[in-house]
């Protein structure tokens, strides 16, 4: 009976293991394939670490980084910011990492840069390290399993300014067909919105 019970209890411990290391292989495959294609963004001999520093450094002694305004044309048109932004190595990892919070920030959250304008916005905690811009690093309620998040699609990118468009499409379907406004009615367009954005705020706060 004892070596039974023993035998059971092996067999769970082995089946646990397996289950452990299948789901940790899941995850470590698409942090692995993120990495992979990040790494392919940098055409080799295209920059190099040193020219990074140059660039970044040259922006902040003119008050140029972090680029305050016009952040989305900024990293679209100028070419020392689209190497910035492609450009991916040990020493630039582009990490997400927290916003700060500040006297005019307490909730240290920003709109993503690349899903959002001026009429709907999708509110991130998050942001790249490098390029100082908010991203959002969940996928939205309507993309599937395994999606790349903003924060990915942001330095993976040829055209920025068409991702944008597509990444904006997308958080305006996963909200839904926009409410018609009764005459006079000018608040519950806008408090449904920000229950979603609440909500997609919780759920970014899970992240990491």
């Amino acid at each position: 009976m004892i070596n039974e019970i023993i035998v059971t209890q092996n067999e769970l411990k082995d089946e646990l293991e397996a289950i452990k290391r299948s789901s940790s292989c899941e995850h470590c495959a698409r942090k692995e394939a993120v990495f992979q294609a990040r790494s392919n963004m940098t055409i080799v001999g295209q920059t190099t670490d040193e020219q990074i520093d140059a660039i970044l450094e040259n922006r902040k002694q003119r008050g140029l980084h972090p680029v305050k305004h016009g952040q989305l044309k900024a990293f679209a048109t100028q070419e020392d910011l689209r190497k910035v932004r492609k450009h991916f190595s040990d020493r630039h990892l582009h990490l997400a990492v927290k916003i700060p919070k500040s006297e005019n920030n307490k909730a240290g959250d920003r709109a993503c840069i690349l899903c959002s304008d001026s009429k709907v916005k999708r509110k991130t905690t998050w942001m790249c390290a490098t390029c100082h811009v908010p991203l959002c690093n969940k996928i939205l309620l309507n993309e599937e399993e395994g999606s790349k998040t903003h924060h990915d699609l942001w330095h993976m990118a040829n055209d920025l300014l068409a991702q944008h468009a597509i990444c904006h499409e997308q958080l305006i379907k996963s909200r839904g067909k926009k409410r018609e406004r009764p005459d006079g009615d000018n608040n519950c367009g806008d408090i449904q919105q920000e229950m979603d954005i609440t909500r997609e705020n919780e759920r970014d706060e899970e992240v990491n």
